[in-house]
């Protein structure tokens, strides 16, 4: 069931692109200072051109600051509006779950607003033959 509005209103975050010569590991979230909690967020954001197709996604988790920010990684804040919430339920390990959940929405019609949508991997994701994984969507 969607639901109106997510719980943040703005994600303050170290994050770092999902690049091939730079992927946040299990080490560098816990490694992270200042960190909020083990919960970490796949965020996209920068959308272009076919808005389906150009975007960048960041992977990282939620800080309390971001006067420091650890080399190779970048610091954001996310400001969430209006958003649709997804919930997939179900196993995450090969990530068929989630690429359905978001061809799900793809097909929706949805009035997106392509600022930032994210998912959201939380103690509910720490078993991921059996998870459940948050999508919010920006929408207008």
């Amino acid at each position: 069931m969607a639901s109106p509005k997510p719980r943040l209103t703005r994600l303050t975050a170290i994050l770092t692109a999902l690049q091939a010569q730079r992927l946040l590991t299990a080490t560098d979230l816990a490694a992270t200072h200042r960190k909020v909690s083990l919960t970490f967020y796949c965020v996209y954001t920068n959308f272009s051109g076919d808005k389906r197709e150009d975007y960048d996604a960041l992977l990282g988790c939620q800080v309390s600051s971001l006067d420091e920010i650890p080399d190779g990684m970048i610091g954001r804040e996310i400001v969430v509006g209006s958003a649709q919430k997804r919930t997939v339920k179900g196993d995450i390990r090969q990530g068929q779950a989630v690429v359905q959940a978001w061809q799900g929405i793809l097909a929706a019609g949805l009035d997106r607003s392509f600022t930032a949508d994210f998912e959201v991997y939380d103690e509910r994701a720490m078993h991921p033959e059996n998870a459940e994984v948050d999508i919010f969507v920006a929408v207008n």
